[in-house]
Parts: structure tokens; C-alpha cells; sequence
């Protein structure tokens, strides 16, 4: 807390964590040295992938920020924010960026020259592609490169969409989507 107090005038952090088994730490923001309570913003969610983006619309709104940019090495939140830049973009946000470390360097991700770059249709099945590949929740099933290769908008457009989503249909495209993603994996050995 005392390293984010020092922050120049105008940044505002929003912070939340879990501590131990599942133990929520009050959701925090700093802003000019001031701190400030949250629990509107409070969960009990234990993956980052899940509290993160209602962070930051919350810092979006509040603030009228244009740029924002998200502490986290995590893939998931890649994905969800990925998902989620056209919505913000959409109400005046310009820059989007995910800021993490691998090994000991770190690195600026400007999610918002990739996701115009690779479209919208693309951004809204990143989270299917990543739920079918490799999440927390499932095992490695071939490459990234090659889950993008496997056009997984035309596979995936539908998957998850709800009730109008015809569920055999999703399975057999979702089916077909991997069968791709092996095809491509095979191709780069």
C-alpha cells in the first residue's frame, strides 16, 4: 500500500486479493495519495480472471480514464480482456494495456492494437478457444498458434450462446474446432 501512495497525482489502483483459503481482502482504490473502500466491488471470486474487468469498468466509469492498464501475467485475464476491449472501447476507451512479468523481465501488452487487429469476431471467441484449450480448468490440447490457425470463429461464433444456441450443433463445431487445432499442431512438428 505504502508503494501505491506514491504514485504522481491523477493514477487511480484499484486492489483486490485473496489471502490464504479463500480469505477476500477488501477491495481498495488509491487515487492522489487517498485511499478508498469498495465493497460494491468485493468477491469472493478466487481467480483474477473473474474480478479483474469489473475492476476495471468500475475505474472506467468513475474516473472517465482513457487508458487503462492491467497488472497481470495471467493468460485468462488476456483472454477476458480481450473479450471485453470492444465493449469498452465502444464507451471512449483508447488505450488498453496488460502489464505483466515473465521470468525477470517485464513486459506492456497493448491489448488495443491487437484486438483491432484481430477483430471483434476474434475477440468474442478468444474465451471459447481458451475454456477448449488450455485454461485453468483443462489440460494443454496443442498450441496456441495453432488454436488461431483452426479458425475458431467459425467454429466457435456460437458456443456458450445461450438458449438460441442449438447445443448438439456447438458440440459437433466445438469437436470440429479441436480436430482442427491437432491438424495445425501436427504441422509445426
Amino acid at each position: 500500500m505504502d508503494h501505491f501512495t506514491a504514485h504522481p497525482d491523477n493514477l487511480l489502483i484499484v486492489l483486490s486479493w485473496i489471502v490464504g483459503n479463500k480469505t477476500s481482502i477488501p477491495t481498495q482504490s488509491i487515487k492522489n495519495g487517498e485511499v478508498f473502500q469498495h465493497p460494491d466491488l468485493d468477491t469472493d471470486h478466487e481467480e483474477a480472471d473473474n474480478r479483474i474487468i469489473p475492476h476495471t469498468v468500475y475505474v472506467f466509469r468513475q474516473s472517465c480514464m482513457t487508458q487503462i492498464a492491467i497488472l497481470s501475467s495471467d493468460t485468462g485475464v488476456f483472454v477476458v480482456a480481450m473479450y471485453f476491449y470492444h465493449l469498452l472501447a465502444a464507451n471512449k476507451l483508447t488505450e488498453l494495456w496488460l502489464r505483466g512479468r515473465v521470468g525477470d523481465k517485464t513486459r506492456s501488452i497493448p491489448l488495443h492494437v491487437i484486438a483491432l487487429k484481430v477483430r471483434k469476431p476474434m475477440c468474442e471467441v478468444l474465451p471459447a478457444t481458451h475454456a477448449l484449450t488450455c485454461c485453468d480448468s483443462t489440460s494443454k490440447f496443442g498450441t496456441k498458434a495453432a488454436d488461431i490457425k483452426a479458425e475458431p470463429v467459425l467454429y466457435l461464433k456460437d458456443f456458450g450462446g445461450g438458449a438460441h444456441t442449438d447445443v448438439q450443433d456447438c458440440l459437433q463445431n466445438a469437436e470440429n474446432f479441436l480436430v482442427q487445432v491437432l491438424n495445425r499442431g501436427k504441422a509445426w512438428h
